[in-house]
């Protein structure tokens, strides 16, 4: 007998996959702190610092289910964010692939 495994949300995303896959259930989080928020962040993002995720966590309970994108500078503490989501059961977070700092101007057009 064949086992087919359920599909599998890859950990990382790339910035074009994540603008063609966004639905309304989808929620954007940015994991830097707030300077860096400030100083320009993509549309529609919700500023949730890594630091601040145990004690922010119960406001991303109705999301449990739902895609979670989140993003930094340079993928590192987006990477970090997502895996320890994921750990807590929210299967569909994942980090956008490489942050702000390589996607340059795309940041401008999100």
């Amino acid at each position: 007998m064949c086992h087919i495994a359920p599909h599998k949300v890859l950990l990382e995303i790339s910035i074009d996959a994540f603008r063609t896959s966004l639905t309304d259930d989808a929620i954007l989080l940015d994991c830097r702190i707030a300077q860096e928020y400030e100083d320009g962040h993509l549309e529609n993002a919700i500023l949730f610092p890594l630091q601040h995720v145990s004690v922010r966590l119960q406001e991303l309970e109705p999301y449990r289910n739902a895609p979670i994108y989140i993003y930094c500078n340079s993928g590192n503490r987006s990477g970090t964010f997502a895996m320890y989501l994921r750990s807590l059961g929210f299967s569909k977070s994942q980090s956008i692939t490489g942050g702000i700092e390589t996607w340059g101007e795309t940041i401008e057009s999100c």
